[in-house]
């Protein structure tokens, strides 16, 4: 395995990615109105096309397939951290991040922070971060919920 960073040529893959993830992890923790609100089926692929262009996630590849993605910001933002539904809790989302903590270690960025799901919140307590406060969040009418969470790396 290897974390490599994102091409355009891998966006079908990260969007596909990305949308059988959610509606399949996701079904344990939320409806299935729910999930559609979070991920629409069909995607918005140019608005994804947009976004990935825009935060250029890494990539974990084995084989030349993506397992999982994650996205990070300057400012400590651990942006969309997901992974194939067909590999969870095999490590990659550990993988992914670690890459990332490590970055913002030698960038001197001293908090991290992300928007976690029901389904990533242990994931993110497990590497140490805490809950700052659940968040509402209405998509076309449905609430979902997520939660704000911090890490102080220095």
């Amino acid at each position: 395995m290897e974390i490599v960073e994102y091409t355009a040529d891998k966006a079908m893959e990260v969007i596909e990615l990305f949308q059988g993830s959610v509606h399949e992890a996701g079904k344990e923790f939320y409806s299935a109105e729910q999930l559609e609100a979070w991920s629409p089926t069909p995607p918005d692929y140019n608005l994804w096309v947009s976004y990935l262009n825009l935060i250029e996630p890494s990539l974990l590849m084995k084989n030349e397939k993506i397992l999982g993605f994650l996205g990070f910001e300057e400012n400590g933002h651990v942006d969309r951290l997901y992974v194939h539904k067909d590999h969870l809790r095999q490590g990659v989302a550990t993988m992914l991040y670690q890459h990332a903590e490590q970055f913002a270690l030698s960038e001197g960025i001293e908090k991290l922070f992300t928007e976690a799901s029901y389904l990533a919140k242990p994931f993110f307590e497990k590497m140490g971060f805490i809950t700052l406060k659940k968040n509402g969040i209405c998509r076309d009418g449905i609430l979902l919920n997520n939660f704000s969470m911090g890490k102080q790396l220095k």
